[in-house]
Protein backbone atom coordinates (compact mmCIF):
# COMPACT_ATOMS: atom_id res chain seq x y z
CA UNK A 1 0.00 0.00 0.00
CA UNK A 2 1.18 3.16 -1.07
CA UNK A 3 1.78 6.09 1.10
CA UNK A 4 0.55 9.66 0.16
CA UNK A 5 4.23 11.11 0.24
CA UNK A 6 7.94 10.08 0.45
CA UNK A 7 8.24 12.25 3.36
CA UNK A 8 5.94 9.23 4.59
CA UNK A 9 8.47 6.98 4.26
CA UNK A 10 12.06 9.67 5.83
CA UNK A 11 13.58 8.42 8.38
CA UNK A 12 11.85 4.90 8.62
CA UNK A 13 13.21 1.41 7.70
CA UNK A 14 11.73 0.18 4.68
CA UNK A 15 11.87 -2.70 2.09
CA UNK A 16 11.27 -2.51 -2.07
CA UNK A 17 9.24 -5.35 -2.95
CA UNK A 18 9.84 -5.91 -7.01
CA UNK A 19 7.04 -7.25 -9.32
CA UNK A 20 9.07 -10.69 -9.04
CA UNK A 21 8.23 -10.75 -5.46
CA UNK A 22 11.60 -10.37 -4.49
CA UNK A 23 13.23 -7.66 -2.70
CA UNK A 24 15.97 -5.36 -3.34
CA UNK A 25 19.72 -6.46 -1.68
CA UNK A 26 22.38 -4.80 -0.78
CA UNK A 27 24.93 -7.24 -0.55
CA UNK A 28 28.19 -5.85 2.22
CA UNK A 29 31.69 -4.37 0.98
CA UNK A 30 31.23 -0.67 0.43
CA UNK A 31 32.02 1.15 -3.00
CA UNK A 32 31.57 -0.91 -5.52
CA UNK A 33 29.42 -3.75 -3.57
CA UNK A 34 26.71 -5.14 -5.84
CA UNK A 35 22.65 -4.33 -5.39
CA UNK A 36 20.89 -7.76 -6.37
CA UNK A 37 17.63 -9.19 -5.34
CA UNK A 38 16.80 -11.76 -2.42
CA UNK A 39 13.86 -14.27 -2.35
CA UNK A 40 13.52 -13.54 1.22
CA UNK A 41 13.32 -9.76 3.43
CA UNK A 42 15.94 -9.69 5.91
CA UNK A 43 18.42 -7.45 7.04
CA UNK A 44 20.53 -6.85 3.92
CA UNK A 45 16.92 -6.00 2.38
CA UNK A 46 16.78 -3.02 4.66
CA UNK A 47 16.95 0.48 3.88
CA UNK A 48 16.80 4.52 4.84
CA UNK A 49 15.09 6.93 2.65
CA UNK A 50 17.18 10.10 3.51
CA UNK A 51 15.38 13.60 2.15
CA UNK A 52 18.81 15.24 0.33
CA UNK A 53 16.96 18.73 0.67
CA UNK A 54 16.61 19.32 -3.08
CA UNK A 55 13.52 17.32 -4.01
CA UNK A 56 15.20 14.07 -4.30
CA UNK A 57 16.22 11.28 -1.69
CA UNK A 58 18.79 9.31 -1.50
CA UNK A 59 18.57 4.87 -0.68
CA UNK A 60 20.95 3.67 2.34
CA UNK A 61 21.52 0.29 3.23
CA UNK A 62 20.39 0.24 6.87
CA UNK A 63 22.99 -3.28 7.27
CA UNK A 64 26.07 -1.52 5.44
CA UNK A 65 25.62 2.00 5.50
CA UNK A 66 26.36 2.15 1.80
CA UNK A 67 24.15 4.39 -0.63
CA UNK A 68 22.74 3.23 -3.89
CA UNK A 69 24.34 4.59 -7.11
CA UNK A 70 23.02 4.47 -10.46
CA UNK A 71 25.97 4.21 -13.69
CA UNK A 72 25.42 7.61 -16.63
CA UNK A 73 24.94 5.44 -19.76
CA UNK A 74 21.20 4.64 -20.42
CA UNK A 75 19.52 1.45 -20.28
CA UNK A 76 21.07 -1.21 -19.01
CA UNK A 77 23.81 0.67 -17.05
CA UNK A 78 24.68 -0.43 -13.98
CA UNK A 79 23.65 0.12 -10.49
CA UNK A 80 25.97 -0.46 -7.43
CA UNK A 81 26.59 1.00 -3.86
CA UNK A 82 28.47 3.65 -2.74
CA UNK A 83 30.12 5.09 0.51
CA UNK A 84 28.76 8.58 0.50
CA UNK A 85 26.27 10.88 -1.28
CA UNK A 86 26.70 12.62 -4.53
CA UNK A 87 24.39 13.29 -7.62
CA UNK A 88 24.38 9.55 -8.97
CA UNK A 89 23.11 8.48 -5.24
CA UNK A 90 20.25 10.95 -5.45
CA UNK A 91 16.74 10.23 -6.69
CA UNK A 92 13.68 11.03 -7.43
CA UNK A 93 10.51 8.84 -6.35
CA UNK A 94 7.47 8.89 -8.45
CA UNK A 95 4.08 7.82 -7.33
CA UNK A 96 2.36 5.14 -9.30
CA UNK A 97 -1.22 3.58 -8.44
CA UNK A 98 -0.03 1.71 -5.17
CA UNK A 99 3.91 1.60 -6.04
CA UNK A 100 6.57 3.49 -7.12
CA UNK A 101 9.16 4.28 -9.73
CA UNK A 102 13.11 5.51 -8.87
CA UNK A 103 13.88 8.03 -11.23
CA UNK A 104 17.89 8.70 -11.22
CA UNK A 105 20.15 11.57 -12.09
CA UNK A 106 20.40 10.53 -15.58
CA UNK A 107 16.80 9.97 -16.41
CA UNK A 108 16.29 6.83 -16.07
CA UNK A 109 15.03 4.26 -13.95
CA UNK A 110 16.27 1.56 -11.18
CA UNK A 111 15.03 -1.78 -12.92
CA UNK A 112 14.83 -5.25 -11.45
CA UNK A 113 15.34 -7.85 -14.38
CA UNK A 114 13.57 -11.13 -13.56
CA UNK A 115 15.63 -14.36 -11.91
CA UNK A 116 15.06 -14.73 -8.67
CA UNK A 117 17.65 -14.81 -5.84
CA UNK A 118 21.18 -13.17 -7.09
CA UNK A 119 18.86 -11.27 -10.23
CA UNK A 120 19.93 -8.15 -11.62
CA UNK A 121 19.94 -4.37 -10.58
CA UNK A 122 20.18 -1.80 -13.68
CA UNK A 123 18.01 0.80 -15.42
CA UNK A 124 15.78 1.25 -17.86
CA UNK A 125 14.80 4.56 -19.93
CA UNK A 126 11.60 4.25 -19.07
CA UNK A 127 8.49 3.01 -16.32
CA UNK A 128 7.29 -0.94 -16.91
CA UNK A 129 6.62 -3.17 -14.65
CA UNK A 130 9.99 -4.12 -13.55
CA UNK A 131 10.51 -0.43 -12.91
CA UNK A 132 7.64 -0.51 -10.42
CA UNK A 133 8.49 -0.93 -6.38
CA UNK A 134 6.02 -1.85 -3.30
CA UNK A 135 7.87 0.32 -0.62
CA UNK A 136 6.75 -1.39 2.30
CA UNK A 137 7.16 0.56 6.16
CA UNK A 138 9.57 -2.48 7.92
CA UNK A 139 9.94 0.03 10.94
CA UNK A 140 7.39 -1.16 14.07
CA UNK A 141 5.01 0.83 15.56
CA UNK A 142 6.08 1.19 19.12
CA UNK A 143 3.00 3.78 20.56
CA UNK A 144 -0.02 5.68 19.56
CA UNK A 145 0.58 9.25 21.29
CA UNK A 146 -1.90 11.96 21.32
CA UNK A 147 -4.54 10.31 19.84
CA UNK A 148 -7.29 12.54 18.86
CA UNK A 149 -10.59 11.98 17.77
CA UNK A 150 -13.02 13.66 14.80
CA UNK A 151 -16.47 13.95 16.56
CA UNK A 152 -17.58 16.62 13.99
CA UNK A 153 -17.59 14.05 10.95
CA UNK A 154 -18.16 10.65 13.26
CA UNK A 155 -21.29 8.69 11.62
CA UNK A 156 -23.58 6.95 14.15
CA UNK A 157 -24.38 3.38 12.31
CA UNK A 158 -27.51 2.24 14.38
CA UNK A 159 -28.71 2.50 17.76
CA UNK A 160 -30.76 -0.20 19.34
CA UNK A 161 -32.58 -0.28 23.21
CA UNK A 162 -31.31 -2.66 25.71
CA UNK A 163 -31.90 -4.04 28.70
CA UNK A 164 -29.77 -6.09 31.21
CA UNK A 165 -30.09 -9.05 33.74
CA UNK A 166 -32.78 -7.77 36.53
CA UNK A 167 -32.84 -7.93 40.24
CA UNK A 168 -35.60 -8.28 42.25
CA UNK A 169 -37.16 -8.09 45.62
CA UNK A 170 -40.37 -10.41 47.88
CA UNK A 171 -42.65 -9.51 50.45
CA UNK A 172 -44.30 -11.85 51.65
CA UNK A 173 -45.84 -10.31 54.48
CA UNK A 174 -49.03 -8.69 54.80
CA UNK A 175 -47.31 -5.29 55.33
CA UNK A 176 -45.74 -2.85 52.98
CA UNK A 177 -42.40 -3.21 53.59
CA UNK A 178 -39.34 -0.59 52.79
CA UNK A 179 -36.49 -2.88 51.03
CA UNK A 180 -33.01 -2.04 48.78
CA UNK A 181 -32.88 -3.85 45.24
CA UNK A 182 -29.26 -4.19 44.91
CA UNK A 183 -28.37 -4.56 41.33
CA UNK A 184 -24.75 -5.04 39.67
CA UNK A 185 -24.11 -5.85 36.23
CA UNK A 186 -21.65 -6.06 33.15
CA UNK A 187 -21.73 -4.60 29.66
CA UNK A 188 -18.59 -5.31 27.00
CA UNK A 189 -18.15 -2.31 24.77
CA UNK A 190 -16.49 -3.73 21.63
CA UNK A 191 -14.13 -1.65 19.71
CA UNK A 192 -11.25 -1.39 17.08
CA UNK A 193 -8.78 0.69 15.47
CA UNK A 194 -7.96 0.51 11.45
CA UNK A 195 -6.09 2.25 9.45
CA UNK A 196 -7.00 4.33 6.78
CA UNK A 197 -5.33 4.06 3.12
CA UNK A 198 -1.76 5.85 3.55
CA UNK A 199 1.19 4.57 5.13
CA UNK A 200 0.63 1.19 6.35
CA UNK A 201 2.83 0.57 9.52
CA UNK A 202 3.57 -2.45 11.60
CA UNK A 203 3.16 -3.33 15.08
CA UNK A 204 5.37 -4.62 17.59
CA UNK A 205 3.80 -6.98 19.57
CA UNK A 206 2.40 -5.34 23.04
CA UNK A 207 2.52 -2.11 21.39
CA UNK A 208 0.60 0.51 23.48
CA UNK A 209 -2.22 3.31 22.94
CA UNK A 210 -1.10 6.19 25.87
CA UNK A 211 -1.88 9.27 26.78
CA UNK A 212 -5.62 8.56 26.00
CA UNK A 213 -8.21 10.89 27.08
CA UNK A 214 -11.08 8.75 26.30
CA UNK A 215 -13.15 6.89 24.45
CA UNK A 216 -15.99 8.12 21.85
CA UNK A 217 -19.26 8.56 23.71
CA UNK A 218 -22.51 9.93 23.15
CA UNK A 219 -23.22 12.75 25.89
CA UNK A 220 -26.64 14.95 26.04
CA UNK A 221 -27.22 13.53 22.24
CA UNK A 222 -24.05 13.85 20.77
CA UNK A 223 -20.53 12.13 19.48
CA UNK A 224 -18.23 13.16 22.25
CA UNK A 225 -14.88 12.31 24.06
CA UNK A 226 -15.97 10.76 27.18
CA UNK A 227 -13.79 9.37 30.52
CA UNK A 228 -16.83 7.83 32.24
CA UNK A 229 -15.90 4.46 31.71
CA UNK A 230 -12.45 4.50 31.29
CA UNK A 231 -10.11 1.52 32.68
CA UNK A 232 -6.73 3.72 32.22
CA UNK A 233 -4.42 5.53 30.09
CA UNK A 234 -2.89 2.93 28.36
CA UNK A 235 -4.54 0.19 26.30
CA UNK A 236 -2.79 -2.55 24.22
CA UNK A 237 -4.28 -2.40 20.75
CA UNK A 238 -4.01 -4.08 16.98
CA UNK A 239 -5.38 -2.57 13.54
CA UNK A 240 -8.33 -4.28 13.16
CA UNK A 241 -8.50 -6.47 16.37
CA UNK A 242 -11.83 -6.26 18.54
CA UNK A 243 -10.80 -5.20 22.35
CA UNK A 244 -13.22 -5.18 24.68
CA UNK A 245 -13.97 -2.49 27.86
CA UNK A 246 -15.99 -3.97 30.40
CA UNK A 247 -18.54 -1.56 32.20
CA UNK A 248 -20.01 -2.10 35.56
CA UNK A 249 -23.92 -0.86 36.52
CA UNK A 250 -24.19 -1.15 40.01
CA UNK A 251 -27.05 0.55 42.40
CA UNK A 252 -28.64 0.12 46.02
CA UNK A 253 -32.61 1.35 44.95
CA UNK A 254 -34.62 2.24 47.83
CA UNK A 255 -38.22 0.73 47.27
CA UNK A 256 -41.55 0.25 48.85
CA UNK A 257 -42.71 -3.48 48.03
CA UNK A 258 -46.53 -4.05 48.90
CA UNK A 259 -47.72 -7.29 50.68
CA UNK A 260 -47.31 -10.49 49.32
CA UNK A 261 -45.73 -8.84 46.03
CA UNK A 262 -42.66 -8.90 44.16
CA UNK A 263 -40.68 -6.08 42.65
CA UNK A 264 -38.03 -6.20 39.99
CA UNK A 265 -35.93 -3.82 38.57
CA UNK A 266 -33.06 -3.56 35.84
CA UNK A 267 -30.78 -1.58 33.92
CA UNK A 268 -32.16 0.24 30.64
CA UNK A 269 -29.99 2.11 28.47
CA UNK A 270 -29.36 2.44 24.67
CA UNK A 271 -26.40 1.08 22.72
CA UNK A 272 -25.01 2.95 19.38
CA UNK A 273 -22.60 1.43 17.40
CA UNK A 274 -20.49 4.51 15.46
CA UNK A 275 -17.51 5.14 12.86
CA UNK A 276 -15.32 7.76 14.43
CA UNK A 277 -12.05 9.33 12.26
CA UNK A 278 -8.85 9.68 14.49
CA UNK A 279 -5.60 10.91 13.97
CA UNK A 280 -2.42 10.22 16.30
CA UNK A 281 1.57 10.94 16.71
CA UNK A 282 2.95 7.34 16.21
CA UNK A 283 6.98 6.14 17.66
CA UNK A 284 8.51 4.02 16.41
CA UNK A 285 11.22 0.71 18.04
CA UNK A 286 14.72 1.81 17.52
CA UNK A 287 13.94 5.62 16.11
CA UNK A 288 13.31 8.71 16.92
CA UNK A 289 11.43 9.52 14.25
CA UNK A 290 7.59 10.71 14.90
CA UNK A 291 5.06 10.41 11.96
CA UNK A 292 1.54 11.16 11.66
CA UNK A 293 -1.05 8.45 10.73
CA UNK A 294 -4.76 8.17 10.55
CA UNK A 295 -8.15 5.95 10.62
CA UNK A 296 -11.10 5.14 12.50
CA UNK A 297 -12.14 4.11 15.49
CA UNK A 298 -15.51 1.58 15.40
CA UNK A 299 -17.39 0.99 18.39
CA UNK A 300 -20.36 0.76 20.53
CA UNK A 301 -21.10 3.18 23.19
CA UNK A 302 -24.08 3.11 25.91
CA UNK A 303 -25.80 5.94 27.02
CA UNK A 304 -29.33 7.29 28.95
CA UNK A 305 -28.44 4.69 31.45
CA UNK A 306 -31.55 3.74 33.55
CA UNK A 307 -32.55 1.96 36.56
CA UNK A 308 -36.52 1.03 35.82
CA UNK A 309 -38.44 -0.80 38.45
CA UNK A 310 -41.30 -2.53 37.13
CA UNK A 311 -44.95 -2.63 38.62
CA UNK A 312 -45.24 -5.17 41.68
CA UNK A 313 -46.36 -8.92 40.73
CA UNK A 314 -48.09 -10.57 43.06
CA UNK A 315 -46.87 -13.88 44.67
CA UNK A 316 -48.16 -17.17 43.68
Amino acid sequence: MAGTSIDEYVGLLVSFQTIHGTYVSATPGGEGARLIQSVVNDVWEKFLIEDSGDGTYSIKSNAHGTYIRAYEGGGGSRVDMQTQVGPWEKFTLEQLPGCWAMKTAHSTYLRAEAGGAGAQMDQQTQVGPWEEFVINVESAVDQLINLTYDVDHANVVSTTPKALASQSQENNSDLEQSMSINIKTTYARKFTWTLKAGLKVGLKAGAKVTTVAGLPSIIDGKVQVSTEFATGVSTEFDWGKELWEVITFSASLPVKVPPKTMLKARVSFFESVMDVPWQATVTFVGTSTTKIISGDWKGSTVYDVTYVIDPPVGLA
